[in-house]
């Protein structure tokens, strides 16, 4: 597996750098690929369509409504195994000479080798996991310290819909690392989005089992 880094710029003046994660060895290598890129092209879609939103509203009466700006994705493989690959993406716009937005964000994406797709929240949580999840949040200060803004509570209310939306995962051998989307969950903007690292023993009503097994052992 190797990381590359690809650089393009685009007609709304955007400059970006993405790392990529790649395969060479499985005979479906071209579709892994695809997948594990995936979510960089939906990230990169996503900041060209908000920038030129951004120029259109300040073409006719702002200077800058042309300076550059860019993005840099850079990927992290928590898992390189023969079964899986798991992947966090840490995408950093500059968009500091049009908006005072940062709109910094995080992506992630196991890939199945043996298939070529990446997992599906179904594939990858228990039924009632959003609850489990959002109780064993409440020892984590980054999270429970933030608490909700319109009632307070410390819990997140936290549902199905939320997972793989406001709350992602990816995976280490001996731990899952979730990112939550803190603003997007009722939480103040200052809260940003956490990174939060549980050990797999903590987690036995939230992930499925056999993944679990097969992500510590392939």
């Amino acid at each position: 597996m190797t990381t590359a880094t690809e650089q393009a710029s685009h007609p709304v003046n955007v400059a970006v750098s993405a790392q990529v994660v790649r395969v060479s060895g499985p005979r479906n290598a071209e579709a892994v690929n695809e997948a594990l890129r995936a979510p960089v092209d939906a990230r990169l879609r996503a900041v060209r369509d908000d920038i030129a939103a951004v120029r259109a509203r300040l073409r006719d009466d702002d200077e800058r409504w042309d300076d550059p700006a860019s993005i840099t994705i850079t990927a992290n493989a928590l898992v390189q195994g023969t079964d899986f690959v798991s992947v966090r993406y840490d995408n950093q716009p500059d968009t500091s000479l049009i908006t005072n937005s940062s709109w910094q964000s995080f992506d992630s994406v196991t890939v199945d080798v043996r298939t070529g797709e990446a997992l599906t929240p179904d594939e990858i949580y228990r039924p009632g996991a959003a609850g489990e999840l959002a109780d064993r949040w409440l020892d984590e200060e980054a999270i429970a310290g933030c608490p909700d803004i319109s009632t307070g509570s410390a819990r997140v209310d936290l549902t199905e819909e939320n997972l793989g939306r406001e709350v992602t995962v990816a995976f280490a051998r001996d731990h899952a690392s979730f990112t939550v989307e803190l603003p997007r969950l009722g939480r103040a903007n200052a809260c940003g989005i956490p990174t939060v690292d549980l050990p797999y023993d903590e987690l036995s009503e939230v992930l499925d089992p056999v993944l679990v097994a097969d992500l510590t052992t392939g």
